[in-house]
């Protein structure tokens, strides 16, 4: 594995302080706060009692959705492509290294929303509101999330899960992770296209915003379920109607 990508031990006290930390702002809507006659039940719940069970109850409807969605969507995916190449040429597709399962790098798919070689005197850096790099096509693209639509692919491949932890470039991760104690344990689970983070905090642009979603993260991680992650999709669609959170 290549040093980049090689993070340090996440401290397991302080993330299991953080983790039980109440969540206030996480709405009873969302389905993630346990009643008091839940707490006191006798024995596991379900899905950890049945973590292999859980999990492939999991990738079953990963691969439905993205089946599904590369499917259905197809010819949104030749209108962007086509839109994309017109005002700025190739490539189509944009591919980041991002680090996923257990902090394993694989390659994530997007349409291209920025001019070609963005990075190239800059080198990594999180994109702003205003980014000048940021064409029209793609502006548009990212205020809609249309450019995330590839991952499906990448959920597809088993890269990905339609609902999990957005994944980190591992350059940012190895420093979110000094700053943030326990940050990379995020990579416990597969990194996803929506997630609980992103239908209440929106997207990352810092590492302030960094903070707050780790703790919407270790939620997720410590309770997803079938349950909850058909509430976050159902959310996540209700986000992009309403156009929330969009960046």
């Amino acid at each position: 594995m290549p040093a980049s990508v090689v993070f340090p031990q996440a401290n397991r006290g302080f993330t299991e302080w953080f983790a039980r930390r109440p969540l206030p702002i996480i709405s009873q809507r969302m389905g993630t706060e346990r009643t008091k006659a839940e707490a006191t039940m006798v024995g596991r719940p379900w899905r950890l009692a049945h973590p292999k069970q859980r999990d492939i109850a999991k990738r079953a409807v990963d691969l439905a959705v993205a089946i599904i969605c590369l499917t259905a969507l197809l010819p949104f995916y030749i209108l962007i492509a086509l839109a994309v190449w017109l005002e700025s040429g190739s490539p189509v597709l944009f591919t980041q290294e991002r680090a996923g399962l257990r902090g394993r790098p694989f390659l994530m798919f997007k349409f291209r929303s920025m001019v070609a070689n963005a990075e190239q005197e800059t080198g990594p850096v999180w994109a702003g509101t205003n980014d000048a790099r940021v064409t029209r096509v793609g502006a548009l693209l990212r205020r809609t999330h249309l450019d995330e639509l590839p991952q499906f692919w990448n959920v597809l491949r088993g890269e990905m899960s339609v609902v999990g932890p957005r994944p980190e470039r591992p350059c940012f991760l190895a420093k979110l992770d000094k700053e943030i104690p326990g940050f990379s344990s995020r990579c416990n689970v597969k990194p996803g296209i929506t997630g609980l983070a992103q239908v209440r905090n929106g997207y990352t642009q810092s590492t302030r915003a960094a903070r707050r979603k780790f703790r919407y993260d270790l939620h997720y991680i410590r309770n997803y379920c079938f349950l909850l992650d058909l509430k976050i999709m159902a959310r996540t669609i209700q986000v992009l109607a309403n156009d929330e959170n969009a960046r």
